[in-house]
């Protein structure tokens, strides 16, 4: 799945999953039950494809799946949709995913004041 944001934008590809098909439909009933079956949660693909969508309930709910099976963290889940939420102005969006992404706390506190 190809997605183009903007009359100058480049096109970037979508790796097509089970989780980004649940995004998608604002399915999350279905999303649980494939993570409840076993499906892994660090699918950057659903979550870029619910920054696009700007689908902040499904971002909310794709958190909690990774966080809960990865409370560690894991490097690079979440770039690419912090990136297109920076581009698209989604302030709220990125509020959500600057704890994910594992951005410094001091970084995290100027982005609060600078977009209060």
């Amino acid at each position: 799945m190809r997605i183009q944001e903007g009359p100058e934008a480049k096109s970037t590809t979508v790796k097509m999953t089970p989780l980004t098909a649940c995004v998608i439909k604002q399915n999350r009933g279905l999303a649980q039950l494939l993570l409840d079956r076993g499906m892994n949660p660090l699918d950057n693909a659903a979550l870029y494809m619910a920054v696009v969508l700007d689908a902040e309930d499904m971002i909310r709910f794709l958190i909690r799946a990774f966080v809960h099976r990865y409370f560690s963290g894991e490097r690079s889940f979440g770039t690419m949709a912090l990136i297109s939420a920076i581009c698209a102005d989604q302030y709220h969006i990125v509020d959500l995913l600057i704890d994910v992404v594992g951005l410094s706390t001091t970084l995290n506190s100027r982005w609060r004041k600078n977009t209060e």
